[in-house]
């Protein structure tokens, strides 16, 4: 298991899309920031 340093805050798009009733975390500011976090893998 690899240790992932999870940067913050969270992308702003996840609090919007968390208050839908199917929210989606298919935004581009949210890719973005997991291709950060795990460096491009």
């Amino acid at each position: 298991m690899v240790k992932v340093q999870r940067s913050f805050p969270a992308p702003a798009s996840l609090e919007t899309e968390s208050r839908k009733l199917s929210g989606s975390y298919h935004e581009p500011d949210v890719i973005e920031r997991l291709k950060q976090d795990f460096h491009n893998k």
